[in-house]
């Protein structure tokens, strides 16, 4: 089978079962790797009910999804804190510096304009640094949440700009 999702993705999947309110509209598919927690993740989204995630997914997803409905995640104990902040923000610099990484060897083999990926690239890093800013760090996982849902899934060939927000 695959291989245990990442400890980010694992609490943000915790979060998802136990306080799905939390990351809603701040967690996608795109922040997973491809493998167990994205198709734990895209169940979970698609369904109705956690019963009907675990019914309906294959066993391994099913086997981690009752695994996780019995752990509780890690919330702050300063009830000001956004408690998946920290889950989201880590999440998305994990999935932002596997785009990158994507996008470097797509322009290793010409399939994609170094100019284009240069911009893009100071553009992720950027929203990247604001993580971690109590005042930014919201707004910048949100942009990079549209940045790799535009991009990531983009057709190399594709000549629209990578920067885009727009799904493609």
């Amino acid at each position: 089978g695959d291989a245990e999702p990442s400890r980010p993705e694992l609490e943000a999947l915790r979060l998802a079962l136990h306080r799905p309110e939390l990351v809603a509209d701040r967690v996608e598919p795109v922040l997973f790797a491809d493998g167990l927690g994205r198709r734990a993740f895209v169940a979970l989204a698609g369904s109705d009910t956690v019963r009907d995630a675990v019914d309906r997914a294959d066993p391994e997803v099913a086997a981690l999804l009752r695994r996780l409905t019995v752990e509780e995640p890690l919330l702050p104990d300063d009830p000001a804190a956004d408690p998946a902040g920290p889950v989201v923000a880590q999440l998305v610099r994990e999935a932002t510096r596997r785009a990158l990484g994507e996008l470097q060897a797509e322009t290793r083999t010409g399939r994609r304009d170094l100019a284009e990926v240069a911009e893009a690239t100071a553009a992720a890093r950027r929203w990247m640094a604001q993580l971690d800013d109590l005042g930014q760090g919201r707004a910048a996982a949100d942009q990079l949440v549209a940045w790799l849902s535009g991009t990531v899934l983009a057709d190399p060939d594709h000549d629209g700009p990578l920067t885009t927000t727009e799904p493609v």
